[in-house]
């Protein structure tokens, strides 16, 4: 190859002639759309405006501690107590840092798309199963969303919805579906035959073999795939914040990140993760349930729905308590923490933290030179080409006198070495 690179340019560089204009026919395929179809996806914006405000007013308008009870209550019913306490704990740190409002607003996004999501999901996922003709192009439909990085199709999403927190909502509903697509592809496939013949033979029509023979059966599977969806919501949380523009976690990590406020961005990061580790661990703990449940004819209207009942008495009971007590209601600016601040000042003297038995070295100029180091001889190489870096002054380095002889004398050494290392093997 390199010994016909002047004799055929072609092979070295791809030439721009041959490139085929795919991009030009995307933007006149997306401008025909939006100026076609602009109308319908607005008002499909429109209408899931609605509920979407509607979820985030209730859960801001809600007092904290009737949330924080029906969480832990939530929690400790899937799970024990254990999941109960670490809920409550999560929670607590949230308000404890101030960024209770800009939870909620995310958690009104996972609310709203995970629901979304999985009836998506599960339509798909059923097509998929009754329609076998269907499935592979459903799966190629899943690789090519599961493989394109979620920043492609942003801009589409933007130019056809428009900008506001339902786009957001649509990003994180395309990114979160393929997983509960390919769980009830998964359940409803490894239903076991004999449960499937003992259905038929009770005489079950289509419809009723379906509901209350294949998707009871698959329901554990189907289960773990509204927790990957629940997990696939929250990792779009920062990503659907650039476009959505709303008062959420994401916008706040997005923000201390851009002004580079190392506290700030930690303390928020780690609200997202531990409000997807909570749903992670009621989702997984409710998908491995034992499924121990009391026959419906067998029980009271009570004890078939005993810890919705005890949830919303306990809900209704501490928002009465709210209403006596302001502190439930709204909890106290001066309870907060300032734990932004106390990471920031530890990082500021970490880094000008001194180096023992070192002059004047920091572990910040340390740092400092690592960084340069790396630049200069590992992606400076790596991202121009070894070719177009082989001059000294690249490397961050002048040729002086001195370094011409020590690389003359190295180069020289090793044909010597080479040589003595050959006579001693023959002899």
């Amino acid at each position: 190859m390199l010994s016909v690179r002047d004799g055929a340019p072609w092979m070295m560089a791809f030439p721009a002639d041959w490139a085929i204009p795919i991009a030009p026919a995307l933007d006149a395929a997306m401008a025909w759309l939006v100026e076609t179809a602009g109308g319908f996806f607005r008002g499909v914006t429109a209408a899931l405006d609605v509920p979407m405000r509607a979820v985030r007013d209730t859960l801001n308008w809600l007092p904290w501690s009737v949330t924080v009870f029906i969480v832990v209550a939530i929690a400790w019913a899937a799970a024990g107590w254990k999941l109960g306490l670490f809920a409550g704990l999560a929670l607590g740190y949230m308000l404890a840092v101030g960024l209770w409002a800009e939870s909620m607003n995310s958690l009104a996004l996972v609310a709203m798309s995970v629901p979304i999501a999985i009836m998506v999901g599960f339509a798909f996922g059923t097509l998929g199963f009754l329609q076998p003709r269907f499935e592979r192009l459903i799966l190629r439909m899943l690789d090519l969303l599961q493989t394109v990085p979620a920043f492609a199709y942003l801009l589409p999403i933007l130019l056809l919805f428009g900008l506001g927190p339902v786009v957001g909502l649509i990003a994180s509903v395309l990114y979160a579906f393929p997983p509960m697509v390919r769980n009830t592809l998964l359940g409803l496939r490894n239903v076991p035959p004999e449960v499937v013949e003992s259905g038929l033979m009770s005489g079950a029509t289509s419809a009723q073999l379906f509901w209350l023979v294949r998707v009871p059966s698959a329901l554990r599977q189907i289960l773990l795939g509204i927790n990957q969806t629940t997990m696939a919501a929250f990792s779009m949380v920062i990503i659907a914040s650039i476009i959505g523009g709303s008062a959420d976690i994401g916008w706040e990590v997005l923000l201390a990140i851009r002004k580079a406020l190392f506290g700030e961005s930690l303390v928020a990061g780690l609200v997202i993760a531990l409000m997807a580790m909570v749903m992670d661990r009621v989702t997984s703990a409710l998908a491995h349930q034992d499924g121990d449940r009391v026959a419906a004819g067998d029980a009271s209207l009570y004890a078939r729905h005993k810890t919705l009942v005890i949830t919303l008495a306990g809900a209704l009971a501490v928002y009465g308590l709210s209403l006596v007590a302001p502190v439930l209601a709204a909890f106290p600016e001066h309870w907060q923490l300032d734990i932004a601040g106390v990471l920031n000042r530890a990082l500021e003297a970490f880094m000008a933290a001194p180096i023992p038995l070192t002059e004047a070295a920091t572990v910040g100029s340390v740092l400092g030179e690592v960084k340069t180091n790396l630049l200069f001889f590992l992606m400076l190489p790596l991202k121009l080409g070894m070719e177009k870096v082989v001059t000294p002054f690249s490397w961050g380095f002048e040729l002086t006198l001195e370094r011409k002889l020590v690389y003359l004398g190295l180069a020289g050494k090793a044909p010597v070495e080479g040589a003595s290392t050959g006579r001693r093997k023959t002899g």
